[in-house]
């Protein structure tokens, strides 16, 4: 009985910490609580035994993941072709997973505590930030909500990203609790509490008051800049590319762009594959009907505003039988005379979006997007440019990958735009958490974003990831801003993922002391 309501205490200690995890994320956004949230995980795991840890780990982290991701249910049901059954199923499943990387932060800092003297104010934060980078790219590779994100209205804590990346965030969140949970909850002496007291206030003041400063200098600077719009169609996913639809969505755009002239913007830009129809598109076979004659349409559009375009639109391309051809997911921009400047093809792909993982397995599931035959990644990293100004897009998916993001600029961009079509998400909390993710990119290269998204959120982002303008969701919109060209490159530009990589090291380095230390013990027993 006793050993019951022991098992059920830790259980629902596990429960809350994932259920006040739920609550720090978009659209919820109680942002305090992110200090606070792994307290009552910390206490369930104390003195626990490591199969124990692990399990209460994982259900904390399934029910982060599942509340948090529950919008997947909602994509696959309206857009996938799956039931309510299955959906729910997939949801499960990918919970599952991704409640395996809490497990495990929870097994590994009670392998730290047994076999090591090394703090938890130290080996929480490093096993937290190594095992986010791990999800990066492990798998299929799914970065969404890392916990620093929880924070992207909080700048005077989020500008330390322009050394570590988004994972320094998550770092310092860690730690905080890690703190808080030594100093007042823990049985560590008076020694310990002590030291880690001094830590906690001289690591957090450090950043800050860091945070303080590069603010401070942001909004003094006197930058050069530029006039962007973005147009928001709100085109619904299912009228996309229904060609009963297409000129009224073209309309919809043209309409949208003219009223912005008034505003002289140095450029417009729509958001991913808006143009419902093939723009480009060379020695096939075969030819697409009407394409031709609406390409026409928006190459004297754009002479007709006489501002550089950038829209997203798709690039078919030739190959042998029996293929014939597939399909490039593509930004393009086009000058005032209507000629094509510059093409980004884009290069990470969405998974179940424009491919299937595993599809042999997984052969019920249904891409989620509509495309023209088969979606291929681009390969080159392409910085464009008007009027002398070096800019870099990237589209949907993309910019929630930070080591992709920052090659553009370390390649010389000085502004980015990052077009979108969250439609498929529906009016859930996945727009938002994906536009708040980009407000780091932006900390982490120092450099303004305009996003364009089709059903929104299309907005403005400064170089300290303040939200200049947004719009409202499943709405049209036109909207205009300056935006600061970058005149700095930060170290996470120069360098990426260092400090990522630097925890992952020391993670693997102290686990592997850990089990030296505990074979030298066993054979002196």
């Amino acid at each position: 009985m006793q050993l019951s309501a022991l098992f059920s205490r830790r259980t629902g200690l596990a429960v809350f910490s994932g259920f006040l995890s739920i609550l720090i994320f978009p659209n919820w956004n109680v942002e305090i609580l992110a200090w606070i949230v792994f307290l009552p995980l910390l206490v369930a795991i104390e003195d626990e035994s490591l199969h124990r840890t692990f399990w209460t780990g994982w259900i904390a982290g399934f029910i982060h993941f599942a509340g948090t991701l529950y919008w997947v249910t909602v994509t696959m049901v309206l857009y996938g072709g799956l039931s309510q059954f299955f959906s729910a199923a997939m949801l499960v499943l990918l919970a599952m997973y991704l409640a395996i990387y809490l497990g495990l932060f929870c097994l590994l800092l009670r392998h730290f505590q047994q076999q090591t003297s090394f703090p938890l104010i130290v080996t929480a934060p490093v096993l937290w930030v190594a095992l986010e980078y791990v999800r990066s790219f492990f798998f299929i590779g799914f970065p969404w909500n890392l916990l620093g994100y929880c924070q992207f209205q909080t700048p005077y804590i989020t500008q330390i990203a322009d050394v570590t990346g988004v994972y320094g965030v998550s770092f310092l969140i860690v730690f905080v609790n890690a703190g808080i949970y030594t100093i007042v909850l823990s049985k560590a002496s008076r020694t310990s509490k002590v030291k880690a007291a001094i830590a906690f206030v001289g690591i957090l003041g450090l950043c800050v008051g860091y945070s303080m400063k590069q603010l401070q200098a942001y909004s003094l600077d006197q930058q050069e800049r530029i006039t962007v719009a973005v147009i928001q169609g709100n085109i619904a996913q299912e009228l996309k590319w229904n060609r009963q639809h297409r000129q009224q969505i073209f309309d919809t755009y043209a309409r949208l762009s003219t009223g912005t002239l008034t505003q002289n913007p140095h450029m417009i830009v729509w958001p991913e594959t808006a143009i419902p129809f093939i723009f480009q598109y060379e020695d096939l076979p075969f030819t697409f009907h009407d394409e031709p004659h609406y390409k026409e349409q928006l190459l004297q559009l754009v002479q007709n505003l006489n501002v550089p375009l950038l829209f997203g639109g798709l690039d078919i391309v030739a190959v042998p039988p029996p293929e014939q051809y597939y399909t490039l997911n593509s930004a393009f921009l086009l000058s005032p005379e209507g000629k094509i400047l510059s093409k980004y093809d884009k290069i990470h792909l969405v998974p179940f979006g424009e491919y299937v993982p595993f599809e042999k397995l997984l052969f019920f599931v249904n891409r989620l997007t509509t495309a023209i035959g088969k979606v291929h990644p681009g390969t080159t990293y392409e910085i464009m440019s008007f009027n002398d100004i070096p800019f870099g897009t990237v589209i949907c998916f993309e910019v929630i990958f930070p080591n992709l993001v920052r090659k553009f600029v370390d390649k010389g961009a000085r502004f980015l735009t990052t077009i979108t079509n969250d439609a498929w998400f529906g009016k859930t909390a996945a727009s938002y958490q994906h536009f708040a993710m980009v407000t780091f990119r932006a900390i982490e290269n120092r450099v303004a974003f305009a996003r364009a998204a089709n059903t929104g959120i299309s907005g403005f982002i400064d170089p300290c990831g303040r939200i200049l303008a947004e719009s409202d969701i499943f709405v049209e919109a036109a909207l205009i801003h300056e935006l600061p060209l970058r005149t700095t490159t930060t170290l996470y530009t120069r360098y990426g993922d260092w400090f990522a990589k630097l925890c992952l090291g020391l993670a693997l380095a102290g686990i592997g002391y850990g089990f030296v230390k505990n074979r030298k013990t066993l054979r002196r027993g």
